[in-house]
C-alpha cells in the first residue's frame, strides 16, 4: 500500500434487510482493494474465546423471606462459605433466608463487592436487604423465583414455605441440581433426598450441615 491508510469495510447481501454473507475486505485510502491484509478473527472464533473463559459459579440459595431468624446463623455460615470458595450467591434479595445468606457472604474474607445478586420481586430497588452487590428490580412478583433459579447452576434449600417450594419445582423441571439443608427444616427438610416427580433419575441431595451442601455444591459443579 503506498501514501495512504488502511480501513476494513464490511461487504454483504441482504434481500431482506438481514446481512447474510459478510466478507472483511481492506481497502486503501483511494477506495481499492490493497495486495495484502491481516485476516480480520471470524464471528466463530470470538464465540470460541468466549466459551474458552471461565466464568464463577453461581448458587442460587432459596428460603422463607420471614420468620426465618432461627436459621440466620446457617444462611450466614452458607453464604460466607459459598464466597469463600468462590462462587456466587444468587438469592430473591429481601429479608430472611435471603438477607442472612447476602450477609455472610458480605462476611467473607473473598468477598470482592460483586458476590451477590438479589432479583427482586418489585421494581423498587430500595427494597433490596442492604448486603445485596448488584440489585435487579424485576417487577415480576412471584415470576421473579424463575429467575432467581434460571440464574443458578445449583440451588441451595433453607427451610422454606409455599414459595421456597415453588422456587424448587422450578429448578426441578429446569434441571438444576438441588441441595436441601435438611437440619433447618421446612420443605428443605420435607424434599431432601426425594424425586418431586419422574422426569428426572436423580433426587434432591440431603445434606446435614453447610460442609456437606458445600462437598454436594462441588459435586454438582464437576
Amino acid at each position: 500500500m503506498q501514501g495512504g491508510y488502511q480501513r476494513v469495510v464490511e461487504v454483504g447481501s441482504s434481500g431482506d434487510g438481514r446481512l447474510t454473507d459478510v466478507r472483511r475486505l481492506s481497502v486503501c485510502s483511494a477506495g481499492l482493494p490493497c495486495a495484502e491484509s491481516a485476516a480480520s478473527p471470524s464471528r466463530d472464533d470470538h464465540s470460541s474465546q468466549r466459551e474458552s473463559m471461565s466464568r464463577r459459579p453461581q448458587i442460587a440459595v432459596v428460603g422463607a423471606g420471614s420468620r426465618a431468624d432461627h436459621l440466620a446463623p446457617v444462611a450466614e455460615e452458607l453464604g460466607r462459605a459459598m464466597v469463600d470458595e468462590g462462587y456466587r450467591v444468587v438469592c430473591g434479595g429481601l429479608g430472611g433466608v435471603m438477607e442472612a445468606v447476602a450477609r455472610g457472604a458480605r462476611a467473607s474474607e473473598a468477598a470482592s463487592g460483586s458476590d451477590v445478586i438479589g432479583l427482586l420481586p418489585s421494581l423498587e430497588a430500595a427494597d433490596a436487604n442492604p448486603f445485596v452487590d448488584i440489585v435487579i428490580p424485576t417487577g415480576l412478583s412471584h415470576g421473579r423465583n424463575l429467575l432467581v433459579v434460571a440464574s443458578a447452576d445449583v440451588v441451595v434449600v433453607v427451610g422454606g414455605r409455599a414459595g421456597t417450594l415453588s422456587e424448587v419445582a422450578l429448578a426441578w423441571q429446569l434441571g438444576k441440581p438441588v441441595v436441601a439443608l435438611s437440619l433447618t427444616g421446612g420443605w428443605a427438610e420435607r424434599v431432601a433426598g426425594q424425586a418431586i416427580d419422574d422426569r428426572r433419575p436423580d433426587t434432591v441431595v440431603a445434606a446435614g450441615s453447610v460442609h456437606e451442601a458445600l462437598a454436594a455444591v462441588r459435586s454438582a459443579l464437576m
